[in-house]
Parts: structure tokens; C-alpha cells; sequence
């Protein structure tokens, strides 16, 4: 009886233990989420009172520029040593590891979302466009296309390229809210979404859509923008992450790189293609690796995520084909059902491709079209007529561009492919990128050798889509290599590539090691992100 009662009392002492540790927890998250906000607020407030255009009156204005540009580089290195120590906070108190990822996402994203300049992504200016647009849509404009012109002030700023003067304008106007103004502009170029589906830009337009209601600034429209872009994307690799049971670290540093990062904290669509990819893949490891019976719930999750990810772009329809291999688990509880199922998924899949992208396909298929060189691009008919001279035309391309695609995969040129990260910063991402497969316990799951040769399948096929897509969509017919594959293009199939190196006999399960990664990996971002502000800031003249 004695026995009984103390094994009682013991059990709810831990679970009162665990109630105030998660009370702590999500005491932490509020709290850094809140400096972070405020933060960023000061990071330009006390820029604007303290370090004004005629701050120090007896010098010269450029003396005067070169100042405030390094007290905004100081604010920069504040807000990284303030979330490094929250980061470690949370690794100290070893929450779980989904809220060591957010926080740590969060604090590094809204570092990129501002130490990128605005439109210096890669087409930004376009994917800005086509989420005002939308957002005028969701705001019920009566023509959203007519819209208001200061929120297309873009002095200052240059696309494709990290400016200085873009972080001087945003010290002087700053976010505020704008008086009442009539002036208007026309975007006549930007109809309907006919290519592209409204949801690929809804996170940004949400975003722009809120800061206009308030009545925010180019730069409060602008980083709103930016910033909900982030959130989502942060929030799919925070459940892809909670999802699993193992397999979590790669996940993690997938979900950091400079490359991800840059482009989750831009308008680019990149962020919902990763997002989601990463998701599919993580429910995808669940049912295949950690469920020991079909759910409907996994059904489900894999129908929506495969739905939202066909038509955001054709070269990753490949990717759903890996829900297959969770058939082939669930066959054992439902049997001949779960062929039915996955083939479920893919139809679903194609049907979405053919309701949004039918009528680009049957284009590329066609007669040529005139690109951006004023050249006609390579079209359907050709490859299928030319299967020998398209394949030489790809291994060309790699031969050419190999290198170019592996370090841009990982974040080495950021901006408009202008900005350069240093090598060894990069080498060592990578190399705790692909040394963080080998944490885990000797007893979790591997991928069997037909597995292994799925995952490669389906990264082949990714690849050799992505050169067929930019050879009918932006090579010219005269071109003996293609144009315009980078490597941001592969980030949803690196999770893949990344089990495929998994082996049970070589894993690591020391928590020491996968906190000491974690620092090095955060460290080596830190240190990025600083040199892209040095790198910026130097280009002031």
C-alpha cells in the first residue's frame, strides 16, 4: 500500500514538473518572440531619433552616412548575440526540439528579411507585384490593379544587387503610418493569375493586405510582406520537425541554410515550395518508417500536401510518387486498399497540374515562344525529336554548371546570385549539414535498398525536370547548354538525397553532439549574415 502511494505521489510530481516546464516553455517563446518584435522596432526607431541626416552637422554627409551605417551594423550585431543567448537558453533548458527550431528560425529569418535589401531577391520585384495584386483582391479593391503609388517608390533599392543606400532609406523613412493619399498607378502588366495559383503568394498578400489596412509605409507593406512569407514557411519545418521521432537534425539544418532563409524572408514563392516539400517528405518518413498501422489522418495530410505542392511548380510532381513507399507499409493493415490510396494521391496530384499549368504545357508543346534574349526557346517537339542531342545538352550542363548548382544550393551566392558568402563558411554548413544524418539511436529505422532506389529515382527525375522546364522556358534554341538552372531549384529534394545516407550501424547518440552542430551551424549563420552587412556596407562610396 505504501509502495502504491509513493509511486502516486511520484508520478504527480512529474507530471507537475512537466506542466511548469511546458509553462516555461512557452513563457520563453513568448518573451523572445516579443524581443524580437521589439527589436526589430528599435533596430530602425533609434536609428531614425539618434542617427538623423544631420546627426553630426560639422562633417560632411558621407562621414555622416559611413556612421549611421555602422551604428545600423551594431544594432545588427546586438539583435544576433540577444538571439544566440535565447537560442541557448532553450538548449539548456532542453525543451523540445520543434521550439528550439522556431526560435532559432525566427531570429535568423528576420535577420535575412532585413539585411537582404528590398527587390535584391531573385525576381523579387515581380513576386512584390503579384502579391499587391492579390492582395487588392483579398482586400476587395473594386481594381486591384490600380494601386497606391508610394507602396512603388522604389528609389534607392536595385534588383538582384544588396545596396547600402537601401538600409540609409530605411533609416530615414523607417515604418510609419502614411497620411491619406489619391495618388495612383496602373499595373496593366499583371492580370489574373493564369500561371501561377493565388496560393503561392497568399502568406505575402496576408501580410501586405494587413499593413495596408493599417496604413503602413513602402517599408511596413514591404517587411510585413516579407515577414509572413517567413512565418510560414518557419511554421511547415516546425511540424515537419514535430513529426517525426528521428531523422529531425538534417530537417533542422535544411530549415537554417542561408539559401532557405534568404528566400522564405523574400516575396519568392521558393518559400511555400520548401515548406511544403518538406512537410510531404516528413509525413512521408512518418508512414513509412515510424507508424505501425494506416491512419486516415496520414491519408489525408499526404492528399492536401501532394494537392498543394503539384501545380506550384511540375518538376517536383515527382516528390509525391514517394507516397507509394507509405503504401507499401499500409498494405499489411489494409491490403490491396492502399494501392488505391496512393494511387488516389498522384491522380489528385495531376488533375490539380492539369487545372492550373494544362494550358502552359500544351504551349511549351507547341510553336516557339520569344524569350528574354529575343530568341525562340527549345520547345516539346524538340526533345522528343532529338532525344540524343537533349541528353548530351544536359550532361553539357552539368559539366559547365555542377559546381555553380551544388554551393548555390547551400546559400553561397544569395541576393541575385551577386552576393557571396565566404567558401569555408559554406564548406562547414555543408559539412554539419550532412554530419548531423549520423545522430540518432543504433535501433531507429534505415531505408532498405529498394527504398534507396526510389528516393534516387525521384531525385533524378527532379533534376533532369528542372533542366527540361528552364530548356523550354528560358534557353534559346541556339544555346548548347541550358540556362538558368540554379541550385535553390534541388533544396526540396535534399531531404531525400540525406537518407539516402543514413545507416543504422554509424549513428551517433550523444546529446552532446547534437547540440555542439547546433552551435557551430548557428554560429557559421551568424557569422553570414554579418558578412552580407560588411559586404553591403562596404559598397558605400
Amino acid at each position: 500500500m505504501h509502495t502504491n502511494q509513493l509511486l502516486e505521489s511520484i508520478k504527480k510530481k512529474a507530471q507537475h514538473v512537466n506542466l511548469e516546464r511546458k509553462h516555461a516553455v512557452i513563457a520563453v517563446l513568448i518573451i523572445t518572440t516579443v524581443a524580437l518584435i521589439i527589436a526589430s522596432i528599435l533596430l530602425i526607431k533609434v536609428s531614425q531619433e539618434f542617427i538623423s541626416a544631420d546627426y553630426i552637422s560639422e562633417i560632411n554627409e558621407i562621414h555622416n552616412n559611413h556612421v549611421r551605417l555602422e551604428i545600423f551594423r551594431l544594432c545588427f550585431v546586438l539583435l544576433l548575440i540577444a538571439a544566440a543567448g535565447a537560442v541557448c537558453v532553450l538548449m539548456i533548458l532542453r525543451i523540445k526540439f520543434e521550439y528550439i527550431y522556431l526560435t532559432a528560425a525566427l531570429c535568423l529569418g528576420i535577420a535575412y528579411m532585413f539585411s537582404i535589401t528590398p527587390l535584391s531577391g531573385p525576381d523579387e520585384p515581380h513576386h512584390y507585384q503579384m502579391t499587391y495584386v492579390l492582395s487588392g483582391q483579398l482586400l476587395f479593391n473594386e481594381d486591384p490593379h490600380n494601386v497606391d503609388a508610394r507602396h512603388f517608390s522604389f528609389y534607392g533599392f536595385a534588383g538582384h544587387h544588396n545596396i547600402p543606400h537601401a538600409y540609409l532609406r530605411l533609416i530615414d523613412e523607417g515604418v510609419s503610418i502614411l497620411p491619406a493619399e489619391t495618388e495612383k498607378i496602373n499595373l496593366d502588366a499583371l492580370d489574373a493569375f493564369t500561371t501561377y495559383s493565388p496560393l503561392f503568394y497568399l502568406p505575402q498578400a496576408l501580410g501586405v493586405s494587413l499593413a495596408r489596412l493599417i496604413g503602413l509605409s513602402f517599408f511596413g507593406v514591404f517587411f510585413l510582406g516579407r515577414f509572413f512569407n517567413l512565418l510560414f514557411y518557419v511554421l511547415c519545418v516546425t511540424f515537419s520537425i514535430k513529426r517525426l521521432k528521428s531523422f529531425r537534425l538534417p530537417l533542422f539544418f535544411i530549415g537554417l541554410l542561408p539559401m532557405t532563409l534568404q528566400q522564405a524572408a523574400s516575396f519568392n514563392y521558393d518559400s511555400y515550395i520548401n515548406g511544403i516539400t518538406i512537410l510531404l517528405v516528413s509525413y512521408a518518413i512518418s508512414c513509412i518508417y515510424e507508424r505501425d498501422s494506416f491512419r486516415w489522418s496520414d491519408f489525408a495530410a499526404l492528399l492536401v500536401l501532394s494537392i498543394l505542392l503539384a501545380p506550384a511548380k511540375l518538376v517536383y510532381l515527382p516528390m509525391v510518387f514517394i507516397v507509394f513507399l507509405a503504401a507499401w507499409r499500409w498494405k499489411e493493415t489494409i491490403k490491396t486498399k492502399a494501392w488505391i490510396l496512393a494511387g488516389t494521391v498522384v491522380f489528385a496530384s495531376f488533375a490539380t497540374i492539369f487545372i492550373f499549368m494544362g494550358a502552359n504545357v500544351v504551349e511549351a508543346a507547341g510553336e516557339q515562344t520569344v524569350n528574354w534574349e529575343g530568341g525562340y526557346n527549345y520547345t516539346l517537339s524538340f526533345i522528343l525529336k532529338n532525344p540524343f542531342e537533349t541528353i548530351m545538352m544536359f550532361i553539357r550542363t552539368l559539366g559547365s554548371y555542377y559546381v555553380f548548382y551544388w554551393y548555390s544550393m547551400f546559400g553561397r551566392h544569395l541576393s541575385g546570385l551577386t552576393l557571396e558568402l565566404p567558401l569555408w563558411n559554406i564548406n562547414i554548413t555543408i559539412l554539419i549539414l550532412f554530419a548531423s544524418v549520423l545522430y540518432g539511436k543504433r535501433d531507429e529505422w534505415q531505408p532498405s535498398f529498394k527504398e534507396r532506389v526510389v528516393y534516387i529515382l525521384v531525385c533524378f527525375a527532379v533534376v533532369v525536370l528542372n533542366f527540361t522546364a528552364m530548356m523550354l522556358g528560358w534557353t534559346s534554341d541556339w544555346h548548347t547548354v541550358i540556362l538558368g538552372v540554379q541550385g535553390r531549384y534541388f533544396i526540396p529534394i535534399l531531404p531525400l538525397a540525406l537518407i539516402l545516407l543514413r545507416f543504422r550501424k554509424i549513428l551517433v547518440e550523444h546529446i552532446s553532439f547534437k547540440y555542439a552542430v547546433i552551435a557551430v551551424f548557428l554560429l557559421m549563420q551568424g557569422l553570414a549574415i554579418m558578412h552580407i552587412l560588411d559586404t553591403t556596407i562596404g559598397k558605400f562610396e
